[in-house]
């Protein structure tokens, strides 16, 4: 199951909630990876420089743990592999694993819970502004629903 959106819809809040509810989730890899190095030290800014390197890493990421996967299994992602198409579009960078992806099946998923935008809040890792945040939804609605 996918739950996806745009910046600041409520993703991480409902995975941390179904997880606390005991369901098996998978934590955005993007914000997994920016806390990681946060942690080790680095600013965002050095994290998000190389947009090239950072989409391929997020995306490296997204398709490991997607693939680890039981298709029988009832898991929760915050973000699906269609997301890392659109974030890579939205920053211009070509990935070439990601032309591939730009067709990626939808329906691999059981279901997608796409939640409509919420008013836009800044966090420590969120680098977008409302404006950013509206144009990622848009493109995430037509990547998800063809």
């Amino acid at each position: 199951f996918v739950i996806t959106g745009a910046p600041s819809a409520g993703k991480t809040t409902i995975i941390t909630k179904l997880q606390s509810m005991g369901c098996e989730v998978v934590v955005e890899a993007a914000r997994e990876y920016m806390e990681e190095e946060l942690a080790k030290g680095r600013s965002m800014v050095e994290i998000r420089s190389d947009q090239s390197a950072f989409q391929q890493i997020v995306y490296d990421k997204k398709k490991k743990s997607e693939s680890k996967l039981d298709p029988d299994a009832i898991v929760f992602l915050d973000r699906g592999i269609p997301d890392s198409v659109v974030y890579a579009r939205f920053r211009n960078v070509h990935i070439p694993c990601l032309d591939e992806e730009s067709t990626h099946r939808t329906d691999q998923y059981k279901a997608i819970f796409f939640l409509e935008r919420l008013p836009y809040e800044s966090d420590d890792v969120r680098i977008e502004d409302d404006k950013s945040a509206q144009e990622i939804h848009d493109s995430l609605l037509k990547i998800y629903t063809g």
